[in-house]
């Protein structure tokens, strides 16, 4: 349980990062 816990914000960050950051990178020039 605790490993989950140290996981998930870095799990949610890459969640984040493909949903957002990476379609706005491939808008952006």
């Amino acid at each position: 349980m605790k490993f989950f816990l140290e996981n998930l914000p870095s799990n949610l960050f890459m969640r984040v990062h493909r949903s957002y950051i990476v379609p706005l990178k491939k808008i952006k020039p």
